[in-house]
C-alpha cells in the first residue's frame, strides 16, 4: 500500500534575523541582541601576555608556549 503524504504543518513561530555592524542581531519582532565585546574583556591580559612573549627568544620552546597563551586569548 502507498500512503498519501502528510502535509507539512504551517509554522507560526518563525522569525527573521538581521545581522549587522552597529547591532549584533535584530529579530523581526523588534528585539535586539547585543554584541559580546570579548576584546575589551580580555584586553589587559592580552597585552600582558604579548609583553611576556616579546621578551622570549623567537621560536624557542618558551616563546611557543607564550604564543599559545596569546592565541588562546
Amino acid at each position: 500500500k502507498i500512503l498519501p503524504e502528510q502535509p507539512l504543518p504551517t509554522a507560526t513561530s518563525a522569525i527573521g534575523i538581521d545581522v549587522g555592524i552597529a547591532r549584533f542581531a535584530t529579530m523581526s519582532d523588534g528585539s535586539v541582541v547585543a554584541p559580546l565585546n570579548s576584546f575589551k574583556k580580555h584586553q589587559q591580559n592580552l597585552a600582558r601576555y604579548q609583553r611576556r612573549m616579546s621578551r622570549k627568544v623567537k621560536f624557542s620552546s618558551n616563546w611557543k608556549k607564550a604564543k599559545a597563551r596569546v592565541q588562546k586569548i
